[in-house]
């Protein structure tokens, strides 16, 4: 009997520290060193900790390999160096829609994946100038979630997002994009993602709207670069107006390039466009 007791006390105790590894825990940003810099622990709740994820993505449970961006008017500026952490999460509440994080030339990597909104309650905004930002360099749950079950707005002006593990035999790009750009959740009707493509460039697997209905994707002079022919794909999302540019004379431009197997979707300059209607004319003229 007393072994039996022994033996249920054990499992229980196993189950016990089973979930305590399970729990999914952050560093959360407060910005108390008033500087916005990531390197400085005065800025992470308990001012000791700055998140750093160097020995592959972590120990389970562990949440020094953890960021979250929860507390709204204390962002991060990102402006050089290289910050890793193995998730990175953003939200709170912002009823000012303020950014919780501006990367101006600095370079982010991180281990599994991003999400800007993960709470119903959350509004989560990143800002993207500069630099670079890779999801999934250490693990194949790499997706780029705008919004989960929240509002996620990320605002591409410039430089580059990888979603996926890198891969050297695959030329001419900089990832495998096995990860993918996701406007919403793969649950919940409450997302809603905003995606301001103003600039640079993002790679990504494959472009999935979610299950939520409120979301936008505004290309205007970035580019948005696939794995594999999703042509078809995409102008269904186009055809469905979410997908679409708010530049004036622009139109949505959707090409697959066989070679590297990638389809770019972009919006060409008006002016580029008029050029070459002007030279199919004049092929057409010297054919008659």
């Amino acid at each position: 009997m007393r072994r039996s007791c022994c033996v249920l006390i054990l499992f229980l105790l196993l189950a016990l520290v089973s979930n305590g590894f399970a729990a999914t825990t952050y560093i959360q940003w407060d910005g108390g060193a008033g500087d916005g810099q990531w390197g400085n622990p005065i800025n992470w709740a308990g001012d000791t900790t700055v998140p750093n994820a160097t020995d592959h993505w972590g120990v389970a449970g562990n949440p020094n390999y953890k960021a979250g961006f929860k507390t709204p008017g204390n962002y991060a500026n990102l402006s050089s160096g290289t910050v890793t952490t193995d998730i990175l999460v953003f939200g709170g509440t912002n009823a000012s829609n303020l950014d919780c994080l501006v990367v101006g030339g600095a370079t982010v990597n991180v281990s599994e994946y991003i999400t800007l909104a993960a709470g119903a309650a959350d509004n989560g905004i990143v800002t993207m100038n500069s630099g670079t930002i890779s999801t999934g360099v250490q693990h194949t749950n790499s997706t780029f979630y705008v919004s989960q079950l929240g509002k996620g707005t990320l605002y591409m002006n410039g430089g580059t997002i990888n979603c996926g593990l890198p891969d050297p035999t695959w030329s001419g790009r900089p990832a495998n994009y096995s990860g993918n750009l996701s406007m919403t959740g793969s649950s919940g009707t409450t997302g809603n993602g905003t995606l301001y493509l103003y600039g640079g460039t993002i790679y990504a697997n494959d472009l999935l709207p979610g299950t939520s209905a409120p979301k936008l994707l505004d290309i205007r002079d970035g580019k948005l670069v696939l794995k594999t022919d999703r042509r078809n794909e995409i102008q269904v999302y186009v055809d469905d107006g979410w997908l679409r540019t708010t530049k004036q004379g622009g139109s949505i431009e959707i090409s697959y390039d066989a070679l590297k197997d990638a389809t770019t979707v972009w919006v060409p300059e008006p002016a580029t466009i008029c050029l070459l209607g002007l030279g199919l004319l004049g092929l057409l003229g010297r054919k008659k």
